[in-house]
């Protein structure tokens, strides 16, 4: 690891998120990622690296720029599956730092809801708390609800926040708390979660593809996350 400008506070803590420009290279200077390439920078947690690079990063400031150098079989499971057998270089210029507690999600109409703010997603996929809830969905709870569960209701009035993680890269939802209508009992895979949620609560789900489109509307063609919170029951 090697610091190249240390920067000036704020300083990345535990609880922080780090907005960051990043660009890996295999150790024969094959470019394989750059968040140049994207509209924004990389946002993730600082659970999301390993302890070793925790420490590092928790030395920078805003401004700060660092190279890290990881031997093969090094890179571990914050990065993709594709990269864990390479020998990688990865530059990382510190742009920004918040505490993980919320990331701002906007509508037209901000919700009322309180559970429509969260942090990002982390990289390395779901955590071993997360529940199986089908074929390749895994479901967390974000946060408690009220009154009963929706197991008899018809419709409920939803709002969804989706990402896409990508390598080394969450960046902007897909969608902001987009409010949507589902009927509870014809929600194929997600029908057993959601007849046990209850309004208030929020979800985030791990969707394999086919699922993710059917629940957003959107031509998405790989796992997606989102975040999901019951507003009302129709």
């Amino acid at each position: 690891w090697l610091t190249l400008a240390p920067g000036a506070p704020p300083r990345p803590g535990e609880r922080s998120s780090v907005l960051a420009e990043l660009t890996a290279w295999t150790d024969d200077g094959t470019l394989v990622f750059s968040t140049y390439q994207y509209a924004g920078p990389s946002v993730f947690t600082m659970s999301t690296p390993p302890p070793f690079i925790r420490e590092q990063l928790a030395t920078l400031g805003v401004g700060g720029r660092a190279r890290g150098w990881f031997p093969r079989g090094t890179v571990g499971v914050w990065a993709p599956p594709a990269w864990r057998a390479l020998a990688m270089i990865i530059d990382l210029e510190l742009i920004g730092v918040r505490e993980s507690d919320a990331v701002q999600v906007v509508d037209a109409a901000p919700s009322p809801s309180p559970a429509s703010r969260f942090s990002p997603p982390e990289l390395s996929g779901p955590p071993p708390e997360a529940e199986q809830i089908g074929s390749g969905v895994r479901a967390l709870r974000l946060a408690p609800g009220a009154g009963p569960p929706l197991s008899h209701a018809g419709r409920a009035e939803v709002e969804l926040t989706a990402w896409q993680p990508g390598a080394l890269h969450i960046g902007e939802p897909l969608l902001q708390a987009r409010r949507s209508s589902i009927e509870v009992t014809r929600a194929g895979e997600l029908a057993a979660a959601l007849q046990a949620m209850r309004v208030g609560e929020t979800v985030r789900l791990w969707l394999p593809a086919p699922l993710a489109r059917a629940l957003l509307a959107l031509p998405v063609e790989r796992e997606t996350v989102v975040d999901l919170t019951v507003l009302a029951v129709e």
